[in-house]
């Protein structure tokens, strides 16, 4: 969201731009029959003032009829512990126009975690802010990078074309995960392992 900015600290600081393309995208989904009978999750990733925002842009905007039918939440990750969503949305919320504090805690690890394994189907990302502008260590940067480049490649001696995979647009769903792995699960843990 080239636009975004935050206001307000702690946990009431907001990003209205990002928030309101955010909800947008909602409602583009909801019309889309690809979408049918989807449910949905919002989740800020700062704060609890954000995903309030978001609600009450949510309600003016689709009603409480389609919120309820779409089961759908907005909090934080906390607010989705032992609850999954077919598709969420994650608002990162930190902006370039003010100082950004890297997150780096065990804590902010596990908080991601939580975030980002709730989606039983599909993951939108909204930000305004780039991999340059974070801390290297910073979830938000290693979150956005992955997101960037689902396609780094986990292993050593791979053999595969991630510039042709990329190109065409092939999803991980759509290939098999490279020998020895059985599944791209156990390729995202022995990346993390390793």
């Amino acid at each position: 969201v080239e636009d975004g900015y935050r206001e307000g600290d702690y946990s009431k600081v907001l990003n209205k731009p990002e928030a309101m393309k955010l909800v947008d995208q909602i409602v583009t989904c909801c019309k889309d029959p690809e979408y049918a009978g989807k449910t949905m999750g919002v989740i800020s990733l700062q704060g609890n003032a954000q995903s309030y925002h978001i609600r009450r842009l949510l309600t003016e905007k689709l009603g409480p009829e389609e919120i309820e039918k779409r089961g759908l939440i907005c909090g934080d990750a906390y607010d989705f512990q032992g609850d999954e969503r077919d598709i969420i949305f994650l608002s990162m919320v930190a902006a370039t126009n003010e100082r950004i504090g890297p997150l780096t805690k065990e804590a902010d690890k596990r908080r991601f975690n939580v975030a980002v394994s709730r989606a039983k189907d599909q993951i939108w990302l909204f930000h305004s802010v780039t991999v340059n502008d974070l801390n290297q260590s910073d979830y938000r940067c290693i979150l956005l990078a992955y997101f960037l480049n689902p396609f780094q490649p986990y292993w050593a001696n791979g053999d595969w074309d991630f510039e042709k995979i990329r190109a065409e647009g092939i999803r991980r769903n759509q290939v098999a995960p490279p020998e020895p792995f059985g599944s791209w699960f156990e390729v995202d843990v022995y990346s993390q392992i390793w």
